[in-house]
């Protein structure tokens, strides 16, 4: 079964996990997101609108 790929790479689904996404799953709640909830590790890279920066998540829950 072919699922397209991306550039030169194949997309293949035998390791993919199905997973139902609600509203209950992704809106864990009330928590509000700041800047200071995360720890900068690096730039993963600079554009014209900005930086894209990997982060991990350091307050509440992941």
């Amino acid at each position: 079964m072919d699922h397209g790929g991306v550039g030169p790479y194949e997309l293949g689904m035998e390791h993919c996990e199905k997973f139902e996404i609600s509203e209950t799953s992704v809106n864990r709640g009330p928590e509000k997101i700041r800047p200071e909830c995360f720890e900068l590790l690096r730039v993963l890279g600079k554009g014209g609108y900005g930086k894209v920066f990997q982060v991990r998540k350091v307050t509440g829950a992941n």
